[in-house]
């Protein structure tokens, strides 16, 4: 058994009544430790175990029995500390509802845009397939469409692929990564490699 520099020995402590509620430890008591000679040839040795518990807590607010006890040393503050959490919740949930909007609006603009851009392209390539330019028009009406068809696809696949991620980070434990910013990359069929 270790002792202390001075040939102290620290004694057992008694674990707290409530283990759930944390609490500042006491200093260590010590007490000497006997010489061989005090303690006789008849005397036994005593073993002194001791035992550590730690309680982690974790959210947006203290402990409970932390909030009593601030409420003990300044009368209200456990309800200036309730109050102040549910303004900051309220302030995210609201920040969190203008960037949802800012978002929906920025992607119909896009829409519409995109929209915009695929009628010109489309009916300019027709006009020039009137106009007796086939390989223009034609070209220029097909790469519209193709390119139209792939955004869509790829788009599809983007957020099937982001509503994926997010359910195994809600069932699992891993760590929450970026989302992904580059395209995925196509896998060989079978039949090709094969």
């Amino acid at each position: 058994m270790a002792s202390e520099p001075n040939g102290m020995v620290p004694t057992a402590q008694d674990p707290p009544e409530n283990p759930a509620e944390p609490s500042i430890l006491p200093s260590r008591e010590t007490s000497p430790l006997p010489s061989a000679s005090a303690r006789g040839k008849g005397a036994r040795r005593m073993v002194v175990s001791m035992s550590r518990q730690e309680v982690v807590f974790s959210g947006p607010l203290p402990h409970p029995g932390i909030l009593k006890e601030y409420d003990e040393i300044v009368p209200g503050t456990t309800d200036r500390i309730l109050r102040q959490a549910e303004q900051q919740t309220n302030h995210r949930i609201g920040l969190e509802a203008k960037v949802i909007d800012a978002d929906i609006r920025r992607a119909d603009r896009g829409l519409w845009a995109g929209l915009a851009v695929a009628i010109v392209s489309i009916v300019g390539g027709c006009a020039l397939v009137f106009a007796d330019h086939d390989w223009a028009g034609a070209t220029i009406a097909t790469a519209t469409v193709v390119s139209l068809v792939t955004v869509f696809v790829y788009g599809s696949q983007a957020r099937k692929q982001e509503r994926e991620r997010r359910v195994r980070l809600m069932t699992s434990d891993e760590e929450p990564q970026p989302a992904p910013t580059e395209p995925p990359e196509a896998e060989p069929d079978a039949e090709e490699s094969a």
